[in-house]
């Protein structure tokens, strides 16, 4: 892949000419923007194992800000947990998970900060269970944290963000790179999936 020379202030949105987007489900109104970089999604899908139906995750790396269109937050990279327990349908970040975790933010984005979560319910849906509910409140409780899932069966990806101080499902999301980047197979990936089965719609 080609390096782009343009880089992202933490504190600016993606746009053009230097970096492209696209919509997937409906983010208008939402009272938070998330953005969702190709090298993030990349990172989950290479990640995923294979031949198996335990749940897996990481943390989200990025950076979370504010400007006269609301609060958004960048998610910049995904970093799998290469250690956490996984179960069928439990994730379960140990000691020692936790240390890698750090280990590998300080080494590949030491200037991203944390802003959230996410891990995998293959073949259960898009959702967030008890057990997800206590990891986000009781390790993610920033109003900018995110929780990512991903039903890797059928591809449906959801983001919960904090409102009020409750969990809301977003309605959609937007994907951006740098357009000097290439993902020729993540791209015709993307292209090739409708638009409401990478965000799950909730009606609440």
């Amino acid at each position: 892949m080609s390096t782009s020379s343009h880089s992202l202030s933490p504190l600016s949105r993606p746009s053009g000419p230097f970096f492209v987007l696209a919509e997937k489900g409906n983010a208008v109104g939402q009272p938070v923007d998330v953005y969702l970089h190709l090298d993030a999604v990349e990172d989950i899908l290479h990640a995923l194992p294979r031949a198996s139906r335990a749940e897996s995750g990481g943390l989200l790396a990025g950076h979370a800000s504010e400007d006269e269109r609301g609060r958004f937050v960048l998610v910049r990279r995904a970093l799998p947990a290469q250690r956490a327990r996984g179960e069928r349908i439990s994730l379960t970040f140990t000691p020692e998970a936790w240390e890698d975790l750090w280990a590998t933010q300080e080494r590949e984005c030491p200037d991203c900060d944390i802003v959230g979560w996410y891990h995998t319910h293959p073949g259960l849906g898009v959702f967030l269970s008890e057990p997800d509910l206590f990891i986000q409140r009781h390790f993610f409780s920033q109003a900018s944290h995110l929780a990512l899932v991903l039903d890797p069966d059928d591809f449906r990806w959801g983001v919960f963000y904090w409102q009020d101080g409750s969990l809301r499902a977003a309605t959609g999301l937007y994907l951006y790179s740098e357009r000097a980047r290439s993902y020729p197979q993540l791209e015709q990936t993307l292209r090739e999936i409708a638009p409401e089965w990478i965000i799950l719609h909730d009606s609440d």
